[in-house]
């Protein structure tokens, strides 16, 4: 009755999908790359997408957002659910088209959303999910931030750059991003700190181009939040 696909299956995808097996729910996994998860029917790439949503009716994002999964939750996705479907998405804003969410609960394809991301947060009081009673609305808390494991992979990932190991999570940065000091006043291959324009400071490497570590792809997971949200669908 409740069948659950869950959309990106990285770190925290993965953890969801294990989380809602465990609880005897039906879970299936999408991702670019094939995955083998204990209790969950996986598929991969572009042609196993429409196989994964037939099988879905509570889809959950926790993509990553690239220039490959912005807007991929349109109305032609959402079209391709089961009935009824209830969608989930703790990824990014970005990956849903928010008219198309209005047009599939307006016909009744999606009958429950709960979004805790958005193109633009705080979500404008004029935004149309405001007044959709089907749509549920969370401020962008569906991870809470684990103290002791976010010091042991920031400790660690200090420490493999020390080394020379590769890092997980590597993202690139524009130096548009970066104000004081510029890459090019630091000496190669030194650390030197800078700040983004959401002022959080991280360190950038001049070995590669405006190379950062992050530890976004290691976060959290979003398990309990994703189950309390399925529970009251």
């Amino acid at each position: 009755e409740w069948p659950i696909g869950v959309l990106g299956l990285g770190h925290i995808g993965q953890r969801v999908a294990r989380a809602l097996a465990t609880l005897d729910y039906p879970v299936v996994g999408w991702s670019r790359s094939e995955h083998r998860i204990d209790g969950v029917c996986s598929f991969a790439g572009e042609t196993g997408l429409g196989d994964f949503l037939g099988e879905t009716r509570v889809l959950v994002n926790t993509l990553p957002l690239t220039d490959s999964t912005r807007d991929l939750i349109d109305y032609s996705l959402l079209s391709r659910l089961r009935p009824d479907a209830v969608v989930i998405n703790v990824g990014r804003g970005e990956h849903l088209v928010d008219e198309d969410l209005c047009r599939a609960i307006d016909e009744g394809k999606v009958t429950r959303a709960v979004l805790d991301v958005f193109r633009e947060e705080p979500l404008p009081s004029s935004h149309p999910f405001w007044q959709m009673p089907q749509v549920t609305i969370t401020p962008h808390v569906s991870a809470r931030t684990l103290r002791e494991a976010t010091i042991a992979q920031i400790a660690e990932k200090i420490v493999a750059l020390e080394d020379g190991r590769p890092v997980s999570g590597v993202i690139a940065v524009s130096y548009t991003h970066l104000t004081l000091p510029t890459l090019e006043a630091a000496p190669r291959g030194k650390w030197v700190s800078g700040r983004s324009k959401s002022d959080v400071r991280f360190a950038v490497t001049t070995e590669a181009p405006a190379a950062i570590p992050s530890y976004k792809a290691d976060a959290p997971s979003v398990s309990c939040a994703v189950l309390s949200l399925v529970l009251i669908a």
